[in-house]
């Protein structure tokens, strides 16, 4: 659901093709798939509050997806985003994320864990615009266009469930770490349920 996350844009680059406007327009049809299929998923398996909360997070996403796939200019800075170190995105920093909320789900103490995802979250979003910036230096654009794709697709849902622990607030300085929170999963590099941190954040909600 998340352009530079995508299954599909990686594949093509490990069969040594060339990503293309082509490939885009297919990731955005991709897309609407997994919107129908998430929402048929809140739909018909979760409970009321959960579908809520999961609901504001899909307008956050779908809404943005559309800009994206509706403007050629923005297609384009897509694009150039996704030659940029693709396996970072989605080998480093999406491993590392699903692992990150998969132990949040594990902390016993359920008031802690929205704050916890929340503030993990801030410092998953540091990391990726270094990453951009280190690898695109000079292209203003992608940077902005990366900082305005996190925002949107967090940012109503995090004013939904994070409270005082803001970007900017100390109050995160405060939480456990997260390697403190043990599971026989992790800790014995076990498969996980979900390979998607977008369903275990369904989970969690």
């Amino acid at each position: 659901m998340i352009p530079l996350t995508s299954d599909f844009i990686v594949k093509q680059r490990s069969s040594s093709s060339i990503i293309t406007i082509n490939d885009i327009d297919e990731l955005c049809r991709q897309i609407l798939l997994n919107e129908k299929c998430l929402r048929n998923y809140a739909e018909n398996c979760m409970k009321s509050e959960a579908r809520q909360t999961l609901s504001v997070m899909l307008y956050s996403v779908s809404r943005l997806n559309r800009k994206i796939c509706s403007k050629q200019k923005r297609k384009q800075t897509t694009l150039t985003m996704m030659k940029k170190n693709p396996e970072f995105y989605q080998n480093i920093l999406l491993k590392n994320l699903t692992e990150t909320l998969y132990r949040i789900s594990m902390e016993k103490r359920q008031k802690l864990k929205f704050p916890m995802i929340c503030c993990n979250s801030y410092r998953m979003k540091e990391s990726m615009i270094g990453e951009m910036m280190r690898n695109c230096p000079n292209n203003r654009q992608a940077q902005n266009e990366l900082n305005i794709w996190i925002d949107s697709y967090s940012g109503d849902l995090f004013n939904l469930i994070c409270g005082d622990y803001t970007e900017d607030s100390d109050k995160c300085q405060t939480l456990p770490s997260i390697q403190s929170i043990s599971t026989t999963v992790m800790d014995n590099n076990k498969k996980l349920k979900w390979k998607s941190f977008i369903m275990v954040l369904v989970d969690l909600l």
